[in-house]
């Protein structure tokens, strides 16, 4: 799995064990109780998906390249006792049937060993009875036919390995952004009520909602602000650092970052015209990591404009 999924998982897993140490907290309240629930199942998919993605094939691959040295050798020494015979006794068609050296055996596709083994085979088959002088018997040909069965059931399982990786991949990448929606567009919403009646639920949560990027040096911040309605970027979006009074503004894609911070707590604020500011009391950042956190806005509620006073007539 991709360092960036890797980190997205942990961040899940900690917004796991967040909800539920608390689980006091929000069990009363059945809309948290289930899209948490819903949460976990995913995380589930996802880690067990990560398993077939990450299972690794080259034992397959060994597998194989194996059981095509000893049927190549098995059927060199059957081809090799029906060459003697067919010489000795003049039968050409016999002799061209069974010619194939160890190298063009193990160049061939894997189908065309298989098929030219088969042959192989059966030619001898038919004549095992006179194959003892040559050092062949009917046990030989049950060990080369048992070989033959073995290379055909594993000639797909790399192929098959590689489909089920793919097929893995699709699935995982679906997974996270199921995650995603369950935490954006059900949890981050839902927290909200807990924000004034278990301020530290609510702060914790959202520090764990923090993607720590392990594979990244320096401590940083950055992330994307966007709409919570739409998902759309916000261009503008002025994302302030209030204990260091620094901020940025979101690019064209919606995107802010900071370099070079210290280590320590920080509480975060976004804001843009037209939206409600956001608050982020506790914004960890670790030393020597990229922490991510990505923002969603909610469109500020226009006032009506009052009506304004009817004029009375002048007489």
């Amino acid at each position: 799995m991709k360092d960036n999924l890797e980190n997205k998982l942990s961040m899940y897993l900690a917004v796991q064990k967040v909800c539920a140490d608390n689980n006091s907290v929000w069990s009363g309240l059945p809309a948290f109780a289930t899209s948490f629930s819903a949460f976990e199942s995913k995380i589930g998919d996802i880690e067990s998906v990560r398993l077939i993605q990450e299972q690794d094939t080259t034992g397959i691959a060994i597998d194989k390249s194996v059981l095509k040295e000893e049927l190549a050798d098995k059927a060199i020494e059957v081809s090799t006792a029906v060459h003697a015979y067919a010489t000795e006794i003049g039968d050409n068609e016999l002799l061209e049937s069974i010619n194939y050296s160890r190298s063009e055996l193990l160049k061939g596709r894997d189908t065309e060993l298989q098929s030219k083994c088969q042959i192989i085979h059966d030619k001898a088959d038919a004549i095992v009875g006179s194959l003892g002088d040559y050092g062949l018997v009917a046990a030989d040909l049950t060990e080369l036919q048992s070989r033959i069965d073995d290379y055909s059931d594993i000639i797909p399982k790399p192929r098959t390995a590689i489909s089920n990786k793919k097929t893995a991949t699709e699935d995982l990448s679906l997974s996270f952004q199921e995650a995603d929606g369950l935490l954006k567009d059900k949890l981050d919403k839902l927290i909200e009520q807990f924000k004034t009646s278990d301020a530290e639920f609510y702060a914790t949560y959202f520090n764990a909602r923090l993607i720590v990027d392990l594979g990244r040096s320096g401590s940083a911040l950055r992330g994307t602000v966007t709409d919570s309605a739409t998902g759309d970027r916000i261009v503008g979006a002025t994302v302030e650092i209030l204990e260091t009074q620094d901020s940025r503004n979101a690019n064209k894609q919606g995107k802010y970052g900071f370099k070079q911070l210290r280590p320590g707590t920080y509480t975060v604020q976004a804001t843009a015209k037209g939206y409600e500011a956001k608050q982020i009391p506790v914004v960890e950042i670790a030393e020597g990591q990229l922490n991510v956190l990505d923002i969603e806005l909610d469109r500020a509620v226009k006032e009506p404009l009052p009506e304004p006073d009817q004029q009375q007539p002048i007489n």
